[in-house]
């Protein structure tokens, strides 16, 4: 599943809620999706960090396995 789609959802919503007169709605649902937004900019940077080391790991140990 695509985590994004969680702050895309939120993010729909703004307008919708706005449309409706919903003030005080579309801005929590403008807060909540740029909050998921950054926790899924930090979560795939950190996924990116750790599989750029584990990958580096697996190939030095390939690399020193084939002596």
């Amino acid at each position: 599943m695509h985590w994004g789609v969680i702050s895309l959802i939120f993010a729909m919503q703004v307008g919708k809620k706005e449309a409706a007169g919903d003030t005080a709605g579309a801005l929590n649902a403008a807060k909540q999706a740029k909050m998921f937004a950054w926790i899924f900019i930090i979560l795939g940077v950190v996924a990116l960090i750790l599989n750029i080391v584990f990958g580096g790991l697996a190939f030095l140990m390939a690399a020193l396995g084939s002596r």
